[in-house]
């Protein structure tokens, strides 16, 4: 007789990868367990330090932890590091919002403000001052989620 083995893959919150997402920058990373489902964020200092054996006996616990944490990232096999900011082109998605305003004058002032250097500050200042800023956000965390739902299908992450 065959005995079937039934195997659990956790499912990751949907919500956690896409906050995650929003944190990731030029020293930050995020990860899934894919054992557990869970996302860790950890800075890139956390990340060198992990296999740095100097001083072990004198760091505070909270560093011991982000220290276990940053070592099981690297070397245990179970994490998948999450898209970076380079693959999620951000400047796209403020420039399709642009695009989408149906205000033409709200329109062109946006599009004008992600021009050049400092386009993202300019472009928040912008948004906030023609009152779209909150649709911005809405707009911005949708298409997030978006690009986090098409990443866990090709990566074979489960979501919730």
């Amino acid at each position: 007789m065959k005995s079937w083995h039934v195997v659990f893959m956790p499912k990751t919150k949907l919500k956690d990868l896409v906050e995650a997402l929003e944190m990731q920058g030029l020293e930050i990373s995020s990860y899934v367990n894919t054992q557990t489902g869970e996302v860790v964020t950890l800075t890139d200092e956390e990340l060198t330090f992990a296999d740095d054996d100097e001083f072990l006996e004198d760091l505070p616990e909270w560093m011991a932890e982000a220290r276990r944490l940053a070592k099981d990232v690297l070397h245990s096999g179970d994490y998948l590091a999450l898209p970076d900011q380079w693959e999620l082109h951000e400047y796209r998605i403020i420039s399709d919002f642009c695009w989408a305003q149906a205000d033409d004058e709200i329109r062109e002032r946006l599009l004008k403000a992600i021009k050049g250097k400092g386009a993202f500050r300019r472009f928040k200042d912008k948004a906030s001052d023609l009152g779209v800023i909150d649709q911005w956000f809405e707009y911005r965390y949708a298409r997030f989620e978006a690009f986090m739902v098409e990443w866990c299908k090709e990566s074979g992450v489960s979501y919730e």
